[in-house]
């Protein structure tokens, strides 16, 4: 397995005020301006077999990547900050393996869809250089990455005072190595909140499983994907650093579920599911 591997690996509400041409007394226009900011910018991504299709600049603020896997296999959009004046290329001649630099922040973004779904995240991306890469391994076990699978991209304009992050029902905390949900989850529409209090990167990829099928079954087949694959690809949230967090949305029906870490250990290189990072959800 490569040590550079890291496999599989909405939207805020917002109220609207009635406009009524005048502001009445009680009324303060500033509260219109926050709610406003309150909803995410939403852009969308484009994922193919191997490339991605991203606008080349982005307003700062309250983001929601929208990736649409129209490719043949799974994607995810991996985000990842880039200081020091870094660029793309910068990032791609990191050795196999080697240390994260300083000027390399990993903040998120959708994790892995199936073909033909569709897969949300949303954070506030702060102005700078951004690059997007995709870590999961094709049949062949090349990863989509060293098959061009990665673009760039700005992050312009200053950060909005009055930024408002969505509302989460549920904060799912990433720990060395594990998942704990602050609240069960149930069938229905979630918007969760994934903090990572680990040491290290973490990731979740959300898998509603097939009937009678495991996280282990899962996993077992991610190592040679031959056959039908033992459940479906949700999403849920890419590599993000130690202390940061960000949202995703999920619509939950009746069924076993899997979370699941797929990056390798800083320590050892084996995937952060080989040390327990794994969690069967059963939802009535």
């Amino acid at each position: 397995m490569n040590d550079k591997t890291r496999k599989l690996t909405l939207l805020a509400s917002a109220g609207a005020l009635l406009a009524s041409g005048a502001c009445r007394p009680e009324e303060d226009p500033r509260n219109e301006m926050s709610l406003a900011a309150a909803s995410p910018n939403v852009v969308t991504i484009i994922a193919t077999d191997f490339a991605y299709q991203v606008p080349t600049e982005i307003p700062a603020g309250l983001t929601t990547l929208a990736m649409v896997n129209q490719g043949s296999e799974a994607h995810h959009a991996q985000l990842v900050k880039l200081d020091d004046g870094k660029s793309l290329a910068d990032f791609l001649a990191l050795a196999p393996g080697a240390p994260q630099p300083a000027w390399v922040s990993y903040v998120g973004g959708p994790n892995a869809a199936d073909p033909g779904t569709t897969v949300t995240a949303t954070s506030i991306l702060e102005p700078g250089h951004y690059a997007i890469v995709c870590w999961i391994p094709s049949p062949d076990g090349v990863l989509h990455i060293a098959k061009g699978m990665a673009a760039e991209f700005d992050v312009t304009g200053p950060l909005p005072a009055n930024t408002v992050e969505p509302t989460a029902d549920i904060v799912m905390t990433l720990v060395d190595y594990g998942f704990v949900l602050s609240e069960p989850l149930t069938a229905g529409s979630h918007t969760i909140r994934v903090e990572n209090e680990g040491g290290q990167g973490h990731e979740v990829v959300v898998v509603k499983l097939m009937p009678g099928k495991t996280p282990e079954d899962f996993v077992a087949w991610v190592e040679n994907m031959e056959g039908p694959p033992p459940g479906n690809m949700l999403g849920g949230v890419v590599d993000i650093d130690p202390g940061a967090h960000a949202f995703f949305d999920l619509d939950v029906e009746p069924g076993d579920y899997a979370l699941i870490c797929f990056l390798p250990d800083a320590t050892d290189g084996k995937p952060h599911f080989v040390h327990g990072m794994m969690k069967l959800v059963r939802v009535a």
